[in-house]
């Protein structure tokens, strides 16, 4: 009878492994939870192996009932653990997630970083904000389009990531269904959270099972039951858990330092979305210093996210405008450096291609934006470069200035033409100092007709 008993057991477990599988099959996006569940199933499989052996053994030379008890309850106890975890992961697969908003997403992978020696005081500045104890817990960069702002979200991400600082990210993109609008913000990120933050889990999954329909709520109860409440819960029920030595350990850990980046808030659809954003995020000052989250955000300098900014205390944030740092003009030059040379690798180009001189100009002309001379270059590489470049050094090389809102206007234009081949040569040539005048002033006649009418 008990040979009967165990081998149903077994046969349990091997249901359950079934299960397990089945789940981890089915949730083919969650490649990190698969791999974990792999492993323990090879694990759980050892133990059959064993009892299967233990039974055989049994039945030939007589029962070693002891030994095959033990093993059998070993393999529930570690098969209950798993469930539990499985369940877990389940939970979290029903909050849904933005496409491709999270930093090294499929669709980001190409997207450039910051090149080695540029920028180095702001990503010092931004290091230095994120080890201070006494650091404020918004950080804002602001800047016009074009200055780099994503780049530089990427690399912070990218250095966060690779000391298990990021606690997840969210990278707006205008147009896009996902990530143009606030409507997944908060459950992806509180996914994020779970997977990064050790003990969060739980909290947020009695929250889903408390409030089943909580991924169709508005952000404030998203924020509140699936990142604030559990954030808070977090310190508590790890004391209750660990003695005095392991919860000196959890204080030192990634709890306690971590950041969430948000980039171009500014590309969130809706301008009630980004106040609201803005002042929820903040409340996670709440909560410090038990658990130190940070957010370091991106964005336009428009007026919905300045409001947003000032309706906050002055000690909850500090903020920076990206186009007002100097040296921009130096990190430019080192920028079209790097990608002339890689033109000179692509065509029969002398070494010295295009001097210093021509990239001194390059990058005058594309101070404060960096979408400018990135524009610049992927005319110049295209079809033949030196006539390519010749026709961009004239381009009103007597009256050019250096202005941040002319050079949007020139990409614009650049970007506009890029694919009707007939216009690629003189692309440059049709845009004159005038034209960029009279529509900069279009612009900001639509922009007020727009406010006054809002």
């Amino acid at each position: 009878m008990e040979a009967l008993g165990t081998a149903a057991s077994i046969i349990a477990v091997l249901q359950a492994i079934s299960s397990c599988y089945k789940f981890y099959s089915d949730a083919r996006g969650a490649k990190g939870d698969i791999e974990a569940l792999e492993k323990e199933t090879a694990s759980i499989e050892v133990l059959v192996k064993r009892i299967k052996e233990e039974l055989e053994n049994s039945l030939s030379s007589g029962f070693n009932l002891s030994t095959t008890t033990e093993l059998g309850i070993a393999l529930l106890n570690h098969l209950r653990k798993i469930l539990h975890d499985v369940n877990q992961k389940i939970d979290l697969l029903n909050l849904p997630s933005a496409e491709g908003a999270a930093y090294g997403s499929f669709k980001d992978q190409n997207e450039p970083e910051c090149l080695p020696n540029t920028r180095v005081a702001l990503l010092q500045g931004i290091e230095k904000w994120v080890q201070d104890p006494q650091g404020k817990s918004v950080f804002w960069l602001s800047g016009v389009a074009g200055t780099g702002k994503s780049t530089i979200s990427r690399t912070i991400a990218k250095e966060l990531s690779g000391k298990r600082r990021l606690a997840g990210s969210f990278f707006f993109r205008r147009g896009e269904k996902d990530r143009g609008g606030a409507s997944k913000f908060f459950t992806t990120l509180a996914s994020q959270l779970a997977h990064h933050i050790h003990g969060l889990t739980p909290s947020i999954q009695n929250a889903i099972k408390e409030n089943p329909g909580i991924a169709t709520t508005g952000n404030r109860e998203q924020f509140e039951k699936l990142i604030l409440q559990p954030l808070s819960k977090l310190n508590h029920s790890s004391s209750e858990r660990q003695g005095p030595r392991a919860q000196s350990a959890h204080s030192s850990s990634s709890v306690t330092k971590a950041v969430l980046v948000i980039d171009a808030l500014d590309e969130c659809d809706r301008e009630d979305d980004q106040r609201l954003i803005i002042s929820l995020l903040a409340r996670l000052s709440e909560i410090r210093p038990a658990v130190d989250i940070r957010v370091f955000l991106t964005s336009r300098p428009e007026v919905p996210l300045r409001l947003g900014f000032q309706e906050l205390s002055g000690d909850v944030h500090e903020d920076m405008i990206l186009h007002e740092i100097p040296g921009v003009e130096e990190d430019i030059t080192l920028f079209l450096e790097c990608e002339f040379a890689k033109i000179r690798k692509d065509h029969p180009l002398p070494p010295q291609w295009p001097g210093q001189e021509n990239t001194r100009q390059l990058a005058k002309m594309a101070v404060p934006l960096f979408i400018f001379a990135a524009t610049v270059c992927r005319f110049v590489a295209d079809s033949d470069p030196q006539d390519q470049l010749e026709i961009v050094m004239n381009y009103q090389s007597d009256n050019y200035q250096s202005n941040g809102h002319q050079s949007h206007w020139h990409v614009q234009q650049l970007q506009n033409t890029w694919n009707d081949h007939k216009c690629r040569k003189s692309a440059f040539s049709l845009l004159t100092i005038e034209d960029s005048r009279n529509v900069r002033k279009q612009n900001t006649r639509q922009i007020e007709t727009a406010t006054l009418g809002a």
